[in-house]
């Protein structure tokens, strides 16, 4: 699995340790053996690598064993704003992890989702949402200032142009595709500390572009060598 492996590299170049792990068949409802396992690793950081409604039923069922409050931490890979959205600040309180982007970010990604509101009956954007809007646009730039739809002409364009819009600004794309824009540290506030409909985030920080993605050195692709 691509992101068990990632998570892997990632803390064993950070010095830590996978003391185990456990699979589970998609679409299950029940995740107790696989959550006791974790909980019995006496592991200091439970990773979970699903999404959808898989990342909603583990989240809510470590809320009810009790795993957070009894002091492991939930590191779930694959969550976004929605996620948090439908299973509800009292399970995921607290949670931490990196974000690609957030409604609530700045002015620019408010009036952005000013925009969308209005377009899509009061809906609010979620991180792969904002992402894909921004990568469009930027194709579009391209579009124009190639003057042409050629793929190979787009892509150096779009390679040789900084993506600048409400998500990213002055963010390179590297020979291989790679987006090299820093990720957002966040954390899921309390049911207490929200303020209102999809205030959900509180952020900690960006974490550098150089740390969140794999470097030119990791890199298989051979864009690198032409």
């Amino acid at each position: 699995m691509p992101w068990q492996a990632d998570a892997t590299r990632f803390i064993e170049a950070a010095g830590g340790e996978v003391l185990g792990s456990t699979l589970h068949p998609l679409g299950a409802t029940d995740f107790s053996s696989q959550l006791l396992q974790a909980q019995a690793s006496g592991a200091q950081v439970i990773g979970i690598a699903n999404a959808g409604a898989d990342l909603a039923n583990v989240i809510k069922q470590a809320e009810e064993f009790g795993i957070t409050a009894a002091g492991q931490t939930i590191a779930p890979l694959g969550i976004l704003t929605n996620n948090v959205h439908g299973i509800g600040l009292e399970a995921t309180q607290g949670l931490v992890f990196s974000a690609s982007a957030y409604w609530d970010y700045d002015d620019a990604t408010r009036a952005l989702t000013a925009r969308y509101n209005e377009a899509y009956d009061g809906r609010y954007p979620n991180e792969a949402q904002l992402v894909t809007y921004s990568a469009v646009n930027h194709y579009l730039q391209a579009l124009a200032a190639s003057g042409t739809d050629e793929g190979v002409a787009v892509m150096d364009s779009m390679r040789a142009t900084p993506v600048n819009d409400a998500i990213m600004h002055d963010v390179s794309i590297r020979e291989d595709g790679v987006v090299m824009h820093p990720m957002i540290m966040v954390r899921v506030k309390s049911p207490e500390e929200s303020t209102g409909p999809w205030d959900y985030y509180e952020v900690l920080g960006l974490i550098p572009a150089e740390q969140s993605w794999r470097s030119r050195e990791e890199s298989t692709c051979p864009l690198f060598n032409n």
